[in-house]
């Protein structure tokens, strides 16, 4: 009997959470994000959280990080992603979509 084949995905936040970390002074430098994506992308992180990208401040970050890794070859294929929440989603969904597929 052969064993099951198991694929485990690694989801990194460091992004999203490391910008919001208090205090305000450890917070990831605004400049940093792409750098610290294509670390995470060369060690094969699977899914990498780019951040909140409701504002224009952060919809450009999180675009500088999709252009970083979406424009580098890695052995394991990474994807960016944005977080969206609350009742109206419509307007954070296509923030996400204008800052992650917009490269």
């Amino acid at each position: 009997m052969s064993k099951p084949t198991v694929t485990v995905e690694t989801f990194d936040t460091t992004l999203r959470d490391g910008a919001q970390a208090v205090p305000e002074a450890n917070q990831l430098a605004d400049d940093s994000k792409p750098e610290v994506a294509n670390l995470l992308a060369l060690n094969g992180i699977g899914v990498i959280e780019a951040g909140f990208p409701v504002t224009k401040a952060d919809t450009h970050r999180v675009r500088s990080v999709a252009e970083t890794v979406g424009n580098t070859a890695y052995e394991v294929q990474s994807w960016i992603t944005g977080v969206l929440q609350g009742s109206d989603w419509r307007s954070p969904l296509n923030s996400c979509l204008n800052a992650c597929y917009s490269c």
